[in-house]
């Protein structure tokens, strides 16, 4: 039998087997079948090493997104909390010229005294591009039907994400100081008060602005566009009343002060030396309590 001339240029490892195991008088046909075999075993071994590397890769993928994902969660949150104490900064520039056209007042916070006054998001309405009818302003809340303006979105926070308890009315976050002894039916006008209807006062008259607090939130479901009884705050324990407690974690809320600053802090840090149910502090406009 004629043996096959070797040629190794451009053949692979089996082709060369092949005319070896030729030259040696086996069967080509063997040859083939072996060849075929050898192949199947190694696109076996290729094909589990593939799955294996495709285990480890989604493994490491799931390591990465265990580390990543909690971080992505808390920045998204921080951002959040950035546009709310954005928000409050726009209304209080609002609330600045407001104070413009009318002699350096600060709005008022409704006390019950007069079932039409406003609510303050009503009063700043032109001022925030909200043009608002005198019927609309004197109504307790605003519907959905009333503005369709985006501005609306300024007076509610991100993280607020409770449902309104009425259905057709537009939420708000942000309500007013009103004082720590609101309710006591005596006080209205004493030294601890703040700005309410019968004590409307000019951002000239508080001293120690940056330690008076002006606006902060009110998370509750009540707490509606141009609601006035909602619009009022008179101690830490009516930001939340139990629905939406930890606004922005550890127990912290947005402020905005009365020089225009804005701080994300404990209830408990801005209460002097009372408490969270009659607080002093930043509650009031007497310094060093």
């Amino acid at each position: 039998m004629k043996k096959i001339a070797l040629s190794t240029e451009d053949l692979t490892y089996f082709d060369i087997k092949c005319i070896l195991l030729q030259n040696n008088h086996q069967s080509l046909s063997d040859c083939i079948v072996r060849r075929s075999n050898e192949q199947e075993k190694g696109s076996e071994m290729n094909k589990k090493f593939s799955l294996i590397e495709l285990l480890v890769v989604i493994a490491i993928i799931g390591i990465l997104a265990s580390l990543i994902l909690p971080s992505l969660a808390q920045a998204r949150k921080t951002a959040r909390s950035s546009i709310c104490l954005n928000n409050q900064k726009q209304i209080y520039t609002a609330e600045l010229m407001w104070a413009g056209d009318n002699e350096g007042l600060i709005i008022y916070c409704y006390n019950g005294e007069d079932w039409n006054a406003r609510s303050y998001d009503d009063m700043l309405g032109e001022y925030m591009g909200r043009e608002l009818s005198g019927t609309i302003k004197r109504k307790n809340g605003m519907e959905v039907g009333d503005s369709t303006s985006k501005v609306n979105d300024v007076f509610q926070c991100p993280e607020d994400t409770l449902e309104n308890h009425w259905d057709n009315f537009i939420r708000r976050t942000y309500s007013r100081n009103s004082g720590p002894n609101f309710w006591d039916g005596v006080s209205f006008g004493s030294e601890d008060e703040v700005w309410l209807e019968s004590i409307q006062l000019k951002f000239s008259e508080i001293d120690d602005a940056s330690r008076v607090m002006l606006t902060s939130e009110k998370a509750i479901n009540f707490n509606s566009l141009g609601r006035k009884g909602q619009s009022r705050l008179f101690r830490p324990t009516d930001q939340y009343e139990g629905e939406q407690f930890d606004l922005h974690g550890s127990y912290k809320y947005n402020y905005t002060f009365v020089d225009g600053s804005t701080k994300t802090m404990s209830i408990f840090a801005g209460i002097g030396d009372g408490d969270i149910n009659n607080p002093l502090g930043i509650w009031t406009r007497v310094s060093g309590d």
